[in-house]
């Protein structure tokens, strides 16, 4: 009996102690309230900055809603190739394909939606391009220092100087370094991910994954621009390098 007692008490104690447990993650109510979830400062944040970078780009299109302010070759080529593209005419690829690409698909879904002005299009796909770079650069800066307050700096960097630069660079129908701007932030991402999972120096499957997606982008970046040579070697050096370190 007093062995049966004795492991009945041993067993009432672990039950106690996991209801305890399980009672303490639940979130404490009081009578008549309803459960709320607390959003990190640092999220409600840099989605705010990112908001406000985008509001930035959306006056700048409200202002010059279809041609740019200062029209060179490039804007008269991208919107030309773009239309021919979307028309189903692939008879001459001409470089750089990828941001005419894209163009294109964007003028097939206008014409889906009937919105078929390819230059209010165009104007349009480059706002939101231009706005995407704020996020971007949240989480690559974020990674690359493991401090939310840097990639906040950058967002604000970004806004302050690097918005009227864009808006310039696009303004004046660069589209294609725009591309390669934000194709260079995600590849830059994607490596920064690879040498954090092959820090142990064993290829997971995520360092898997982040290798693959690297190299698919770093493809993507040389049908955007020549000059994108030097991005992806540059970059993938740098994750050579951690991940030699993490060997280490």
């Amino acid at each position: 009996m007093s062995y049966s007692h004795s492991v009945n008490n041993h067993l009432a104690y672990h039950l106690e102690s996991l209801t305890w447990r399980v009672d303490s993650l639940r979130p404490t109510l009081h009578p008549n309230s309803e459960l709320k979830m607390r959003v990190p400062w640092v999220t409600i944040a840099w989605i705010s900055i990112s908001a406000l970078t985008f509001s930035v780009f959306l006056l700048a299109i409200l202002k010059r809603p279809f041609f740019p302010r200062f029209p060179i070759q490039d804007f008269y080529n991208h919107v030309r190739v773009a239309i021919e593209y979307s028309q189903g005419n692939f008879g001459q690829v001409t470089y750089p394909p990828l941001i005419r690409l894209l163009l294109a698909s964007v003028y097939e879904i206008g014409g889906a939606v009937q919105v078929g002005n390819q230059l209010f299009l165009t104007n349009l796909t480059m706002t939101v391009l231009g706005g995407v770079v704020s996020p971007l650069l949240y989480f690559v800066v974020k990674q690359l220092y493991h401090s939310p307050y840097y990639g906040l700096t950058s967002q604000v960097v970004y806004l302050a100087t690097g918005a009227m630069w864009f808006h310039q660079v696009f303004s004046s129908g660069l589209y294609a370094q725009v591309l390669l701007f934000i194709l260079t932030l995600i590849l830059l991402n994607l490596a920064i991910r690879f040498s954090t999972e092959n820090t142990m120096g064993s290829m997971g499957s995520k360092a898997l994954f982040y290798g693959i997606s690297a190299s698919i982008v770093s493809l993507l970046t040389f049908a955007t621009h020549f000059t994108a040579i030097f991005f992806p070697l540059g970059i993938l050096l740098f994750a050579g390098l951690r991940w030699i370190k993490g060997k280490a």
